[in-house]
């Protein structure tokens, strides 16, 4: 089933193997791995790489991994959670940048916002509307940013699932995930522009307007892309550093921090990076 792994990142490329085994169907859920030291045979490594290669799938929820005489590594059985983990390691393990992330996240989010306009239930709408009322106080509150944010991200998850388009709602969770580091390099206290973007892609959504809902959305997703990694460019350092708390809300640039957002009367843009330097996310 498996083949001797190759000397170069020989952990890296066990995982492949075995996570191609699964996705071909190789191994089907509830299926159990060959023993540590099979697996140490069969990919003639040490058990060190073995284990650190279990680790990685197990972290990605492809295996479970269970102790005891009985125990072992286990297929594990594939939920939408589970195809996200996935898919965040293959971005992971290939070297995806943070450039082509986030601007496969515009398409990606404006598909799925358009759908959700479509397809959103009375009841679900309320939902996404009273997410956006938690937003707005904790913009009036000023939350830490990075907990703001934090909050914010929950209304992008909801329209995602309220597209009724599992491979979408799926692969934005990977997308989030494999960003997470990448968000805290978003500029601090753009507290209003959010809340306005926010609400004009909810009102949109009300409105059952699929194109307008898109729009807004791809608008909001590109600003803050062309901040995020403008910022990561220009600092290579989290903005949260640790020991040093959260950033509060900041009015030190009014300029950036009243920046008008897709429902106003000018369409938002940090000036963004033309060419940015492609930084792979690990």
């Amino acid at each position: 089933m498996f083949r001797k792994a190759s000397t170069k990142r020989a952990y890296e490329d066990i995982v492949n193997q075995i996570r191609d085994a699964i996705v071909q169907g190789r191994l089907q859920p509830g299926d159990r791995l060959p023993s540590q030291r099979e697996l140490k045979e069969m990919f003639q490594v040490s058990r060190a790489t073995v284990m650190e290669s279990l680790r990685v799938l197990e972290k990605a929820d492809l295996i479970t991994i269970r102790p005891g005489a009985a125990g072992g590594a286990f297929v594990s059985h594939a939920t939408s959670d589970t195809v996200a983990e996935s898919l965040h390691l293959l971005l992971s393990l290939e070297g995806v940048t943070l450039q082509e992330l986030a601007e496969f996240r515009e398409r990606l989010e404006g598909g799925t916002s358009f759908w959700a306009a479509q397809r959103a239930t009375d009841e679900e709408i309320a939902r996404l509307e009273r997410l956006l009322e938690e937003v707005r106080r904790a913009a009036n509150e000023g939350l830490p940013w990075q907990d703001f944010l934090a909050e914010e991200r929950k209304i992008h998850a909801a329209i995602a699932e309220f597209s009724r388009n599992r491979p979408s709602a799926a692969t934005m969770k990977a997308i989030t995930r494999a960003m997470e580091e990448a968000y805290s390099y978003i500029t601090p206290g753009l507290y209003d522009r959010v809340v306005e973007d926010m609400a004009g892609i909810v009102a949109a959504i009300r409105q059952r307007d699929p194109h307008l809902t898109e729009e807004r959305m791809k608008i909001h997703i590109r600003f803050f892309n062309e901040d995020m990694v403008g910022n990561w460019i220009k600092y290579r350092r989290p903005f949260f550093r640790p020991g040093g708390g959260h950033q509060t809300r900041t009015t030190s640039d009014p300029s950036r921090h009243h920046a008008r957002g897709v429902a106003g009367t000018a369409e938002g843009s940090s000036g963004g990076v033309q060419n940015p330097e492609s930084t792979p996310i690990r």
